[in-house]
C-alpha cells in the first residue's frame, strides 16, 4: 500500500491515511507526505456473543462518524479499504459520505455468505492482488465480474546498474557466514512452510558446507489469536532446526522494516508457502536483481516464469527446493541470467508506475 500513496502523493493528489496505531507504517507514510490519523479499530471478526457484537456495533458507529466528519472536511472522493477486516467500516463510511468504496484484497475469500455477498454489493469496485486470489470472487459473482480488477502489487525498480550489492549488512547478523546465501524473508506463519526450507538443508550440506541458509522475520500480526499460533510455529521450527543439527547451516535474523540492505546481498530468495495470495517478496528480489524460487502455487506462478525469470518447486517438496537451490550454486551463468530476467519483469509488470496507474484509472471509473 505505501508504494500507492506515494505514487498518487506524487502525481499530486491528497491521501488521507486512517491506522489503528502509530506504528512504522504509519511514520513510513507520513514521511512519504500523506495526512495520517490514528483511530481505534475493532477486529470485525465472527462472533456469537451479544456483548461483542454491541462493541463492534458502537465501534464501527464511532468511526464511521468520525470518518464522515473528516470527509465533508477534506472533500475525500474515494474511500479504498486496504483490509478486509476494515470493510465494515469502509461500508459505513461511503454509505453516510455516498463515496464510492474500492476494496483492495490481499488474503483469501472463498467462501461468501449473506453478509459477503451484502458487503460486495455495496462495494465499486474490488481489487485483487492475483488471480488466484480473484478465482473465488469471479466464480461467486459472475454477474458482477467487472467489478472485479486483478491489480499485481508494485515495487519500486531502481535500474539495474544503480542497485548495490555492498552495504555488508548481512555479515552483521551472520558471524561465520558462506560463500553463498540463500534467504527466507517475510512473517513467520504456517502457512510459509518454513519447515521445507528447513528440509531441504538436510540434503544439502549433504553436497557442500559452502550454502548458508537465513531466516529474516518473526511474528508480526495485530491479531493476538494468530499472533499466539504463529510464536508457537516459530518455536517448532527452532525446535526442528536443533533436531536436525542445522544451527550451524541455518541463521534466524530478527525482523526487519526494512529488509532490501539484506535481500540485495543475498545469492538467492526463497519463498516456500503452501498458498500465497501473491509474494511479494520475491518481485522485491526480483527488483534487486536478485534470483527467485518460489512454490508453483497460490499467486506465485503470476510472478515466476519457470527458467526465466526464476525456478518454481512443487510445494511442500524439500528435495526438489535442494536440487533448485543447488542447481544455483553450481551455475553461476544460470544466476546471472535470472537476475537479469527477473529484473526486466518486476520492471515490465510489477513497478509502481504500473501499479499506480492502474488504480488510478479504476478510481476514475468509480468516480465516473
Amino acid at each position: 500500500m505505501f508504494e500507492l500513496v506515494s505514487y498518487l502523493i506524487n502525481g499530486g493528489n491528497s491521501v488521507y491515511c486512517i491506522l489503528p496505531n502509530r506504528g512504522h507504517f504509519f511514520s513510513r507514510l507520513t514521511e512519504a507526505g500523506a495526512v495520517c490519523f490514528k483511530f481505534p479499530m475493532a477486529t470485525i471478526a465472527r462472533r456469537y456473543n451479544p456483548f461483542i457484537l454491541l462493541w463492534y456495533m458502537v465501534s464501527v458507529f464511532v468511526f464511521s462518524m468520525y470518518v464522515f466528519f473528516l470527509a465533508k472536511k477534506k472533500n475525500i472522493d474515494v474511500i479504498h479499504v486496504n483490509k478486509t477486516t476494515s470493510l465494515f467500516y469502509g461500508v459505513c463510511v461511503s454509505l453516510l459520505t455516498w463515496k464510492p468504496l474500492v476494496w483492495h484484497v490481499r488474503s483469501y475469500n472463498r467462501r461468501f455468505g449473506i453478509v459477503g455477498r451484502l458487503l460486495f454489493l455495496c462495494t465499486d469496485a474490488v481489487i485483487c492482488i492475483s488471480h488466484n486470489l480473484a478465482a473465488p470472487f469471479l466464480k461467486t459473482f459472475r454477474r458482477k465480474k467487472d467489478k472485479i480488477s486483478i491489480v499485481h502489487n508494485g515495487v519500486n525498480v531502481l535500474p539495474l546498474d544503480k542497485i548495490s550489492y555492498t552495504s555488508n549488512e548481512l555479515a552483521k547478523c551472520i558471524p561465520h557466514q558462506r560463500s553463498f546465501v540463500v534467504g527466507m524473508v517475510g512473517r513467520i506463519t504456517a502457512c510459509k512452510s518454513i519447515e521445507t526450507f528447513l528440509e531441504a538443508f538436510t540434503y544439502i550440506k549433504r553436497e557442500t558446507s559452502e550454502i548458508q541458509g537465513v531466516l529474516v522475520g518473526d511474528c508480526v500480526t495485530s491479531n493476538p489469536v494468530q499472533l499466539a499460533a504463529d510464536r508457537a510455529y516459530k518455536d517448532k521450527i527452532e525446535r526442528m532446526c536443533r533436531h536436525l543439527c542445522l544451527e550451524d547451516y541455518i541463521t534466524f535474523v530478527e525482523y526487519q522494516n526494512e529488509p532490501e540492505s539484506l535481500m540485495r546481498e543475498m545469492d538467492v530468495v526463497v519463498l516456500t508457502s503452501i498458498e500465497e495470495p501473491f509474494g511479494r517478496i520475491l518481485i522485491e528480489a526480483m527488483a534487486l536483481g536478485v534470483p527467485v524460487i518460489g512454490c508453483n502455487s497460490g499467486g506465485v506462478p503470476e510472478i515466476i516464469i519457470p527458467d526465466e525469470s526464476g525456478v518454481l518447486v512443487p510445494p511442500r517438496n524439500p528435495q526438489a527446493l535442494a536440487e533448485a537451490i543447488m542447481r544455483l550454486f553450481e551455475h553461476p551463468i544460470l544466476r546471472r541470467k535470472f537476475a537479469k530476467m527477473g529484473w526486466e519483469r518486476a520492471h515490465r509488470c510489477f513497478s509502481t508506475e504500473v501499479y499506480g496507474k492502474t488504480v488510478e484509472e479504476i478510481y476514475r471509473k468509480v468516480t465516473s
